[in-house]
């Protein structure tokens, strides 16, 4: 989260220690999500509230790709 913290943008995105927290709007309306990492369990945790349902593979899509989560972990382990 600290490459996070440190390239905030005001009013847009923010980190509360291990929480990043961002808003973003569609044609649809005001987004908004968090993502907790929860380091001792090796997981994440996805808050996530969209105006649509229309924006909901879109931004899930969008999460994976800003913090690189459509990597396979045991694939690239085993390379």
């Amino acid at each position: 989260m600290g490459f996070f913290k440190r390239h905030e943008v005001f009013r847009v995105e923010w980190v509360d220690g291990e929480v990043y927290h961002r808003h973003f709007t569609t044609e649809h309306g005001t987004n908004y999500f968090s993502l907790r990492n929860i380091a001792k369990d090796n997981r994440l945790e996805l808050t996530l509230k969209v105006a649509s349902l229309l924006d909901l593979r879109p931004t899930i899509e969008k999460i994976r790709q800003q913090f690189d989560l459509g990597h396979n972990p045991h694939f690239i382990e085993h390379e």
